[in-house]
């Protein structure tokens, strides 16, 4: 018993239960084992019973140390659902959980809280500084925000200078004091890059989860939009998500849009006929 990990005990004696329960079956499972010097290996086992001359049945296992290949799984695994910059979960993940909130809304009707953070002022010291120190500064604000929520709430980096926090089981007025509480904490942190010091803001759209959302889209959306209200009314502030907010953004979408699709009309009328300039 000395060979297996102490937390895998239970599962191996059931494992070996299973073999004589079905004697005539081969059994395969994986579990850790204890090497001699104290360290563990991921072994995977392949095992029957067998007989001796006298029919008396014993168990035959053949070990083959995958350590290596399990090492690889577990950081592919890793990488496929985490940030490689900051560590958070990245944008899948989120949204693969901030889905099975929503399906537990729909059965049990409990309330959950979604954050859209966006960071003001990133951009003017990403291009200040260079992309080494925007790097750093979002290595930062990870670590600010990770400490001012629970343990059971879900931190994303959503991309670019964008994060995500879903508050599992909280209602929307605790979500907005922790809302609140983080923009105070990011108000007052300072970031230091090459003896100058820069302060940075974040605009927050809040919005509840709860059984009236019909999917993660309209959720991740109406986020979006209660973000981009905090930002037009003075960025720096906590936005809670209203029905107006979707049509205030997508103003400011069709507007971008006319202002790009006038500046190219201008800059094809300029090229067509270089003649006649």
């Amino acid at each position: 018993s000395k060979l297996f990990y102490r937390q895998d005990r239970d599962t191996i004696m059931q494992f070996l239960d299973s073999c004589i329960a079905k004697p005539d079956e081969i059994h395969r499972w994986e579990l850790r084992k204890v090497r001699k010097n104290g360290g563990m290996i991921w072994a995977r086992e392949t095992a029957r019973v067998v007989y001796d001359n006298d029919n008396n049945p014993s168990i035959f296992i053949v070990c083959e140390d995958f350590s290596d290949t399990h090492l690889l799984s577990e950081q592919l695994t890793y990488q496929a659902s985490h940030d490689v910059l900051t560590g958070l979960i990245n944008r899948r993940e989120f949204e693969l959980r901030l889905n099975r909130v929503l399906e537990t809304c729909r059965m049990l009707q409990t309330d959950h809280a979604l954050c859209c953070l966006d960071l003001d002022q990133f951009k003017v010291i990403n291009d200040a500084c260079g992309h080494i120190a925007g790097d750093e500064l979002l290595r930062q604000i990870s670590h600010i925000l990770k400490k001012r929520i629970r343990k059971r709430d879900t931190l994303a980096r959503l991309g670019g200078d964008e994060f995500g926090i879903l508050m599992e089981h909280c209602n929307i007025e605790q979500a907005n004091k922790v809302a609140n509480d983080i923009l105070r904490e990011i108000e007052q942190y300072r970031f230091e890059w090459d003896k100058h010091v820069y302060g940075i803001g974040v605009s927050i759209g809040l919005v509840p989860v709860n059984e009236s959302l019909p999917n993660i889209t309209e959720a991740l959306r109406e986020a979006d939009a209660a973000c981009y209200a905090a930002k037009e009314a003075g960025r720096n502030r906590v936005h809670l998500y209203s029905e107006h907010d979707i049509e205030l953004a997508r103003m400011h979408g069709e507007i971008q849009w006319i202002s790009r699709i006038n500046w190219r009309i201008i800059i094809l009328s300029s090229t067509a006929n270089p003649l006649s300039q």
